[in-house]
């Protein structure tokens, strides 16, 4: 039998533009003399479409789109919009958005179902990226002895035509979990961009490791000649930061620009001088020089039609380490659903390619340079340390007491606990970003901004 896999992306709510495209791949399987094509789950709507479900036009305009594909002269079997029976093997077709080690987890799924009921499985899922959702389009075929005869786990749009008849036996080797998250972070964000009709990004370039891997995947995914990046140094800025920013921004071939906060920053003082009499500098000032880098960013998307991309991480997220209308302000954060240990990691992975991030970036300290000689383990656990307990929390779901004997002490586990809760406003005013977790904030987990609970060792 001529299977053909239809790795399709569509967009959500154009409903005209994505049954085109689905007779298209009708018409492509049927010169390929295909017996049957599969399409994903939700071809038509292009996927989750939040309230347009409740909109009867909406809902009826699908319904007749799919009524005109199965009715329409075709010789192939299409499976997707109706049920289709065939005896041989099963069919699943997927809608369900990526996340570290889904692949394999479905990879094996499917193989071990395919064991067990001693019969062929056929899976495919949908392919593209919207509302931070990011879609693999894996294709999967396996026989009833588990082995496969097609893995394609690529983020690529195109139609795969399997014969069933031939031999096309697929040595199972596990992917490269670097690469396969890389390649979500830059498909999502470009498709994101894409069908929202954006071109171009700018990001403030700090020296940090966070803004370097956020610029690299913005140049990735949208080209050199459409990213941005602005420094925006104060006096608290190292010569070093400055250096390997712009080393950086060389290496990417992205345009830079170098706008000083220094002058501003006194002028905001001077005029809160008489308002801020008597009281010692802290956060205040601190958050400032935040804001005042933002202003600058929404200034240059306003003028020349940027988006603003946010440059924070997941550990930072989750211990509100980041100032609200400052570095959190923007239009999409395409790290945001990254620990910080694996800001490092996809770092590193990217720099073998082409060495692109300088090494002092990816050696030096974590600082947000708000003030002299500050680092970030002065206000937080170290971020090994940080991960460990974030994932206990959110990906394990470990008790109080499961997480002391691993070996976390009490003092810790309560400082993060209590920043996690209360720093959850922050989180529900932050820009969407790409889920590449089965934890990613707002999506898998979402607190009550007014939460009293206190949590603690049991007897």
């Amino acid at each position: 039998m001529k299977i053909a896999f239809a790795k399709i992306n569509q967009t959500v709510g154009s409903i005209a533009d994505n049954t085109k495209k689905v007779l298209q791949y009708i018409k492509n399987a049927n010169l390929k003399k295909c017996d049957l094509i599969v399409f994903p789950k939700f071809s038509i709507r292009g996927g989750y479409c939040g309230h347009l479900e409740k909109n009867k036009d909406f809902v009826e305009e699908i319904e007749q789109a799919e009524k005109n594909i199965c009715e329409s002269k075709k010789s192939c079997l299409v499976c997707g919009f109706r049920q289709v029976n065939v005896k041989d093997f099963s069919i699943i077709s997927d809608y369900s958005p990526y996340y570290d080690g889904k692949i394999e987890e479905i990879k094996d799924k499917i193989r071990q179902s395919a064991i067990k009921n001693k019969k062929d499985f056929l899976y495919l899922n949908m392919l593209g990226g919207h509302d931070g959702y990011v879609f693999d389009g894996l294709a999967l075929y396996a026989d009833k002895n588990g082995n496969f005869k097609l893995i394609d786990g690529s983020f690529n749009e195109k139609l795969i035509v399997l014969d069933t008849d031939e031999k096309s036996d697929i040595k199972y080797e596990k992917s490269c979990r670097e690469k396969e998250l890389y390649n979500a972070l830059v498909f999502g964000f470009k498709d994101y961009m894409r069908k929202c009709g954006f071109k171009k990004a700018v990001l403030g370039i700090s020296g940090g490791i966070d803004s370097a891997l956020t610029a690299v995947i913005a140049a990735d995914a949208l080209g050199a000649k459409n990213v941005l990046g602005v420094l925006m140094p104060s006096k608290y800025t190292s010569k070093e930061s400055n250096k390997y920013a712009l080393e950086l921004c060389k290496n990417l071939k992205i345009e830079t620009k170098i706008i000083s906060i220094e002058n501003l920053y006194k002028a905001y003082m001077k005029e809160f001088a008489p308002v801020f009499k008597g009281k010692q500098k802290d956060l205040t000032e601190e958050n400032l020089q935040a804001r005042i880098r933002s202003n600058i960013l929404m200034a240059l998307s306003n003028k020349f039609g940027y988006i603003v991309l946010c440059t924070g991480n997941k550990s930072e997220d989750a211990v509100g380490y980041s100032t609200l209308y400052g570095d959190t302000s923007g239009g999409y954060a395409p790290i945001s659903d990254l620990l910080k240990k694996d800001v490092y990691a996809l770092s590193k992975y990217r720099n073998k390619f082409n060495k692109v991030i300088p090494d002092f970036i990816i050696d030096r300290a974590p600082t947000a340079e708000l003030r002299e000689n500050q680092k970030d383990s002065d206000s937080l656990p170290e971020y090994d340390v940080l991960d460990g307990i974030l994932e206990k929390i959110l990906d394990e779901n470990m008790s109080y007491n499961e997480i002391l004997a691993a070996g976390v002490s009490s003092k810790i586990l309560d400082k993060v606990w209590k920043l996690l809760k209360s720093s959850e406003y922050k989180r529900r005013q932050s820009p969407v970003g790409t889920k590449v977790s089965k934890s990613a904030f707002l999506r898998d987990v979402k607190f009550p901004l007014v939460n009293g609970y206190i949590w603690k060792k049991t007897k």
